[in-house]
This record gives C-alpha cells, structure tokens and sequence, in this order.
C-alpha cells in the first residue's frame, strides 16, 4: 500500500565515515552508499538516502560495519568509531509500504496494483545480469497460485541461492535500477519506500528520493571498543 507518514517522524543512518552535515545532491554519494564497485559506478547511482525509524538498528549497523572494517586491519589501525545521522521529516512524506510483505513478488504485486512495473528491461539483477522481465513467468505463477515460495525457483542472485524479500528491497534500487525507480516514483509523486530488512523486529528501512522534505542532519560521533 501506499501510505503517508506526518511529523514528528525521526530517521537515522550510520556511516563509518563523517557524512556532511548539509543535506546536498551529493550528499548520499559522499557517505557508504556511495561506494564504487569497480566499473559498475556507486551502487547508489541515483542519489538516493536511507534511513532506519529505529536507532538501535543504526547503531547496530555502525557496530557490524566497523567489525567487517576492521577484520582486514591490524589491531593497532582498528577503527573504534562510527557516525550516526538523525533527522526528521517536516512535511509529510508518501511512501510505498512493503513492511507487510513476505516475498519478493508481494513486493512485485504492490507496486503492480499501483501502477508501477519493475518487470522490464530497465531493471536488472547486478548479480547475475539477468533483466527482470525474466520474472514476468514466476510472477504470473504466483498470481495464479498465491504460492511466493514456489515461485521462487527464479534464481536471482548466485546461482543457487534463491532471492528473499529483504534484500529485493535493496535490489530494486542498485545502480541504474535505482535512476529508473527514481523517474518512475518521481512521475506518481511518491517520495520513496520502506521494507523490513534483515527480518529485523525492531524497526524498517526507508529509501526516499530525495531531501527536500528533510531536516537538517545531526551528526553524532560513537565512539566503541570492539
């Protein structure tokens, strides 16, 4: 469903490195989601911001990157600190809701009934390069058995490891999937979206498409020992 959310409404993000603290076009691109891989470009090519409604998992966010961080460092070059962003929106947003899904093509079927089809060329897995088109048959499938597990046998990311819901939420805006979501999104005056990732209880993801209805981030440096 497409919903609206009003403030008060805080977000929270981290980074393992100190993130502006003005919202600006590069803003997204300057932080972690800016990242390159290789040839492909940023893995957030469109600028996008993501967020948590719960800070506890940003802050366990922080903590997991700082440990992958540092398994490749000596001891004495490990890195003890993280940076949190807070902010809260100030005019109300509207977002596609996927917090009620339970695969992947729920996620496909929500954003058919509103008019959105992520089933094309445009879109396509960087894992293996498989367009989504390829998943207009498993698509039908589900819809005429409401059977999302069996559906599944499209494989989308390695080979044989099936897709799950929680990292199609990412998937859907990686590279240029995430410019030709953008555009779509942008048409129907839809500010972004939300998931449940990782099957975390405690709280959602958010990609928005932009800050305009943002506040001003505050930057807040966590200083741990791991």
């Amino acid at each position: 469903m497409i919903i609206e959310i009003n403030k008060p409404f805080p977000l929270y993000r981290c980074d393992t490195e100190l993130p502006p603290n003005k919202w600006t076009e590069s803003h997204a691109l300057k932080t972690n989601y800016g990242t390159k891989y290789g040839d492909k470009g940023p893995k957030n090519k469109a600028g996008l911001f993501f967020f948590h409604d719960n800070k506890d998992v940003s802050n366990s966010y922080g903590i997991e990157s700082l440990k992958k961080i540092n398994k490749d460092l000596d001891e004495e070059n490990h890195l003890e600190y993280y940076y949190i962003t807070e902010t809260d929106i100030i005019k109300p947003i509207k977002i596609i809701d996927f917090s009620k899904c339970h695969s992947m093509f729920m996620m496909i079927d929500l954003l058919m009934q509103n008019g959105i089809n992520i089933l094309t060329s445009e879109f396509t897995n960087h894992h293996n390069n498989i367009t989504f088109d390829n998943f207009l048959v498993d698509y039908n499938n589900y819809l005429d058995t409401g059977d999302s597990l069996n559906a599944l046998r499209m494989v989308l990311i390695n080979g044989d490891v099936p897709a799950e819901y929680s990292y199609f939420g990412q998937l859907i805006s990686d590279f240029e999937n995430g410019i030709a979501l953008k555009k779509i999104l942008e048409e129907k005056n839809i500010d972004g979206y939300r998931w449940r990732e990782h099957n975390d209880p405690r709280g959602l993801t958010y990609c928005l498409l932009n800050s305009t209805k943002l506040q001003e981030p505050s930057v807040s440096k966590i200083e741990v020992t791991l």
